[in-house]
């Protein structure tokens, strides 16, 4: 007969709170861990896959991101938990913006769910999850997994048998390149639980997305936080949005998702290095290092997925003034009698006015005597005598320039 070391999935439901479908675009628990960039970051290939080892997953709106599922057998694969844990763990890693439920920290992530426990119940018996992270390792190459993320814990403790085989079957995640992160445990304060403490395990503890300590449920000691508490989420069967969820399972979703995506735009890294890389940018808390995704982006050479190159303003040329049209030379005629000057232009442009001046000479200098402007051909001007008259166009409504002038000298 099976030993029944149950564990128990790490998730906690409160009562739920009634909104509307999506109230937020961003989630609190996207803004707590810096990963907002991750919403609208395309990525550069295929993501790489989360292989989730839960309950099972349900389709709704907001599971469009699972693309493949398992399930030990005599096990159909959908999620028949009381709390229908799996499906929410699979909406918070990568719930579409569509106007169902929630947002996902990641919604271009992947999913490959693995069915690891028996119907009607959110326990786990410790062959169930080992056989299930088993079938991620199995699957990973097909399926592109480099993340098995396991949201359960206990503190009961594991037979020897029981201790190899998890030990067995981490350590073969890990020789294929992938990342086990699973939930440190709803302890209350107490130490990380199983079976996270396996050694090569992620292990992953709760913080609160609006003050950043401690979630009071989660285990101490784990290698990195995440928000795990006072996060947004939805209800699986609904689309109703609840904030009551609080406890590891979320924290470890989290951390999943996040080294999924680092490892999807930097595919070379080693899942100890990508591991490395989130807990070393955590942000430093009094209870440990708590998840910074920008940070570790950053640090990993990635700064432009996280913040964009800004596009530069277009700045459009300058205008430059369109030329006037120049008026045509004034062709010019002058006649001197009885002390009258005619001046008679045949050229004139419609529309423009002519204008004259009239200088006499004492001496060596010039003086005008008279000036005329009129929209004619012909003017009289009444002069004692004259020396030189000079003749232009100009245009009235100003969209032509002046005319080059035309002067006539009076020949003694």
């Amino acid at each position: 007969m099976k030993r029944l070391a149950f564990l128990v999935c790490a998730l906690l439901l409160g009562p739920i709170s009634v909104a509307t479908a999506e109230p937020v675009d961003v989630t609190a628990q996207a803004k707590a861990a810096n990963a907002e960039f991750l919403l609208r970051a395309t990525p550069p290939a295929a993501p790489a896959a989360i292989c989730l080892v839960d309950t099972g997953v349900n389709a709704n709106p907001d599971t469009g991101g699972v693309v493949a599922k398992f399930s030990l057998p005599g096990l159909d694969g959908t999620d028949q938990s009381p709390t229908l844990h799996g499906t929410q763990m699979a909406m918070l890693a990568s719930a579409a913006p569509n106007g169902y439920g929630m947002v996902g920290l990641w919604p271009s992530a992947r999913i490959v769910s693995v069915q690891a426990n028996f119907p009607g119940q959110d326990a786990f018996v410790v062959t169930a999850y080992v056989r299930g992270i088993d079938v991620c390792t199995r699957a990973a190459e097909t399926h592109g997994v480099r993340v098995i993320v396991v949201p359960i814990a206990s503190e009961s403790p594991l037979t020897e048998g029981e201790q190899q085989q998890l030990h067995e079957v981490v350590a073969a995640a890990r020789a294929q390149g992938l990342s086990v992160v699973v939930a440190a445990g709803n302890l209350d304060g107490r130490p990380v639980g199983t079976p996270a403490n396996a050694p090569g395990a992620f292990s992953v503890g709760a913080s609160d997305a609006a003050s950043g300590s401690l979630c009071a449920s989660s285990a101490t000691g784990a290698l990195l936080l995440a928000p795990g508490c006072s996060i947004d989420g939805a209800d699986p069967s609904t689309g109703q949005p609840i904030t009551s969820q609080s406890g590891t399972s979320a924290a470890a979703v989290i951390v999943g998702t996040a080294l999924a995506a680092l490892r999807t735009w930097r595919p070379d890294l080693a899942p100890a290095i990508a591991e490395q890389l989130l807990n070393e940018t955590g942000t430093a808390t009094l209870a440990g290092r708590r998840l910074n995704l920008a940070a570790a982006f950053t640090a990993a050479g990635l700064s432009t997925v996280v913040q964009p190159p800004a596009t530069p303003a277009t700045v459009p040329p300058p205008v430059q003034p369109t030329p006037k049209p120049r008026l045509v030379k004034p062709r010019v005629t002058v006649k001197f009698r009885a002390r009258v000057l005619t001046v008679r232009v045949r050229n004139r442009p419609a529309g423009t006015t002519v204008q004259v001046r009239v200088y006499v000479r004492n001496g060596k200098r010039l003086r005008r005597v008279a000036t005329r402007s009129r929209q004619a051909a012909t003017m009289r001007i009444r002069v004692r005598r004259w020396s030189r008259v000079v003749v232009k166009y100009t245009d009235p409504s100003a969209a032509s320039t002046a005319s080059p002038t035309t002067t006539v000298s009076h020949k003694r």
